[in-house]
């Protein structure tokens, strides 16, 4: 054990403080709200984890984030910082091919199979461009929790001069281990060691849930949004991290009307609210959107700021069939309302929990530690 003494960790802390406050040391803003709104941006030091099912868009947050930290507009340092990401899930090729996707709003089948036109080129250049940009590396083959430890620190040794060095990993239970509980187990305890050690390093680590979370699945009921023992290994997890958020595709899983909340509660989400029930309380039109959870803030000045809504870039084709469809569905819980109510003979017999709402399975019993879907 290094034991050092209080007053010289505590003298640092209040010079640290003061550099931010006069303005000679900046903390690093990622240009997300669900981020930056509790206390402007991160801490050395500080871990996000993005958490959720396969497909609900988890590289393409981290795509967001890496791009508007690295943006100068959003950080007037960000020439000083750098990015190792453990890019376990993806190759490459891959990577680029979303990439195109996302910037030309094109088809990926056409984008295989068409040549660009010129139009197309200059912003395809322009990405191209940007994956040459030096501040950024990767690694692709996955590692064990001690590869991982002693390749990390000998990168942060390399680049101990820059500003920030983030260090990401998509995604976790891709890292080397057969048992993927204790290797999850192992990784944080060498994140937690090197981000003690470190004063310019920050980590984005991406994550699946449990499958518990399956057998919620509810209309206008609470019981189907996530928490954090949703979060596979979460014991382990969400001790580590700073920011522990998780992202749900409500449309997805099925459901048209997410939640049941207080309007005043989340009036800065006004604009995906539904109708209003007898209560007073609304729901949130998932169609086209994933909801982004604000689990846990380490240092927060508006934890009542605790989801967050992004609508996707869907083809207004698609959109409109995704609307029909969510209409249609309406119509047919009205008409299946009209429906006798079963009567039951004694008390005995066991009757449907409305309350509740859970589709499959009742969540007391839910495994947290089940393994991903």
């Amino acid at each position: 054990m290094n034991i050092i003494p209080l007053k010289d960790l505590a003298k640092n802390a209040f010079v640290e403080l003061n550099q931010i406050q006069i303005g000679k040391k900046k903390i690093v803003k990622t240009g997300e709200e669900m981020i930056d709104c509790h206390i402007g941006g991160l801490l050395p030091g500080d871990a996000i984890l993005l958490s959720g099912g396969s497909g609900d868009g988890k590289s393409e947050t981290l795509y967001r984030l890496k791009e508007k930290i690295l943006s100068k507009e959003v950080n007037e340092e960000a020439d000083e910082y750098i990015f190792l990401d453990m890019s376990l899930e993806m190759k490459i090729f891959n990577i680029v091919l979303r990439g195109i996707h996302r910037d030309l709003g094109k088809k990926k089948r056409e984008i295989l199979f068409k040549e660009f036109t010129e139009e197309e080129r200059i912003k395809v250049d322009l990405y191209y461009k940007g994956l040459r940009d030096d501040r950024q590396f990767v690694v692709q083959a996955p590692a064990t929790p001690l590869e991982f430890f002693e390749g990390c620190k000998k990168f942060l040794d390399q680049h101990i001069d820059k500003k920030a060095i983030f260090i990401t990993i998509d995604h976790m239970l891709l890292m080397k281990g057969r048992d993927k509980g204790a290797m999850i187990e192992e990784m944080t305890e060498y994140i937690n060691q090197i981000k003690l050690t470190y004063p310019n390093v920050y980590f984005i680590l991406l994550s699946q849930l449990n499958r518990g979370i399956l057998g919620r699945i509810a209309e206008k009921n609470n019981l189907a949004a996530p928490n954090a023992s949703d979060v596979f290994q979460s014991s382990y997890m969400d001790f580590l991290v700073s920011y522990n958020i998780v992202l749900y595709n409500a449309y997805k899983k099925g459901i048209m009307e997410y939640m049941k909340v207080n309007p005043d509660r989340y009036d800065y989400l006004e604009e995906h609210f539904g109708e209003e029930d007898t209560k007073g309380r609304v729901s949130f039109d998932t169609v086209g959107k994933i909801f982004f959870h604000v689990i846990k803030t380490r240092e927060s000045d508006t934890p009542y700021k605790n989801i967050f809504v992004k609508t996707m870039d869907i083809p207004q084709d698609q959109l409109e069939k995704m609307k029909t469809e969510k209409e249609e569905s309406k119509k047919e819980q009205v008409n299946s309302s009209d429906l006798a109510a079963p009567v039951f003979e004694t008390n005995n017999d066991i009757k449907p929990n409305h309350d509740m709402g859970v589709a499959f399975g009742d969540p007391k019993e839910e495994d947290h530690d089940d393994m991903p879907f």
